[in-house]
């Protein structure tokens, strides 16, 4: 298996960890690329082969003075930066793929903010993100995740949820060992 098939394989994971952890539902999660443009992903749309439309194709400015409007953007936003966070994590060093979905996040979710507010809110998201996804209990379920899928290639939402659960378990038998020595 190549890096570069690894690398997507983590960055997909991390889309799917995000998924799981804010409660939303996904078909699927690919390695196999259908366009080589368009790269990896998780749901049919343009860019990305499972992460839910509402979510894929949002182009509102979030409101910061409404708090409930701003979790949602806010979400949303995690979930479309977790990939990119994951694989820079993985590799140790930014990506082209990865940058090029910071660069359409940059481009879509910041869209009309005022800069210095902008660069405030980036940093505090990929901070937030990467201390996330550094857990080590998300990072065991990004590692499975994306092992399952350098051998499968693609994964169902239930199949993902099964490595999930199997991960979930190897985490408490480690714990439990842990507690007895």
């Amino acid at each position: 298996m190549n890096d570069e098939k690894i690398n997507a394989a983590y960055h997909e994971a991390g889309h799917v960890l995000a998924l799981l952890l804010t409660n939303r539902g996904f078909k699927y999660v690919t390695i196999v690329s259908e366009n080589r443009n368009y790269g990896y992903g998780i749901e049919p749309s343009k860019y990305v082969r499972g992460i839910p439309s509402e979510i894929n194709n949002q182009w509102e400015i979030p409101s910061f003075f409404n708090p409930i409007e701003f979790i949602k953007y806010f979400k949303n936003d995690f979930i479309k930066v977790a990939g990119l966070v994951a694989e820079q994590i993985y590799t140790g060093t930014k990506t082209i793929g990865a940058d090029e979905d910071f660069e359409k996040w940059i481009n879509v979710s910041l869209l009309g903010l005022p800069d210095k507010l902008s660069l405030k809110y980036q940093f505090f998201l990929l901070d937030y993100t990467k201390e996330v996804l550094e857990l080590k209990i998300n990072w065991l379920h990004i590692t499975a995740i994306a092992e399952a899928l350098v051998e499968r290639k693609s994964l169902n939402y239930t199949q993902v949820i099964d490595v999930f659960m199997q991960s979930s378990k190897m985490w408490k038998e480690t714990k439990l060992e842990s507690v007895r020595v």
